[in-house]
């Protein structure tokens, strides 16, 4: 049988980057700067499970250099999650799981207390 010889395994890796990163010379995608690079901002609703009505741009509208805004009505209606693939039914169900009302128990009547022993 031959018998292999690892020289990776179970040894620190130097990373080559580190030094720069320590040093605050570290290049992130957040310095990328190219020509005529557009910037976006997300805005979410401040209220879980709150229903949107309407969403008002207008005020978006008037910065300078304003391209444009993406509403949920021109997205595409398919769901993916982050690996690409589309999510399971189950998640994605109307009803869901944490809308589920759960079925309270009755609750048990409390026996009144015993009367105190007689003398």
């Amino acid at each position: 049988m031959e018998q292999h010889h690892f020289d990776i395994i179970n040894h620190a890796t130097p990373r080559l980057e580190s030094m720069d990163k320590a040093l605050s010379r570290g290049k992130y995608t957040d310095d990328l700067e190219l020509p005529n690079m557009a910037y976006a901002a997300l805005v979410r609703c401040p209220y879980s499970h709150a229903k949107v009505l309407s969403i008002d741009v207008s005020e978006a509208e008037k910065v300078p250099g304003f391209l444009g805004c993406a509403l949920p009505e021109e997205a595409p209606q398919a769901y993916f999650n982050c690996s690409g693939n589309p999510p399971s039914p189950l998640l994605m169900a109307e009803s869901g799981l944490r809308r589920r009302s759960r079925k309270r128990m009755p609750r048990r009547r409390r026996r009144p207390p015993a009367p105190p022993p007689r003398q």
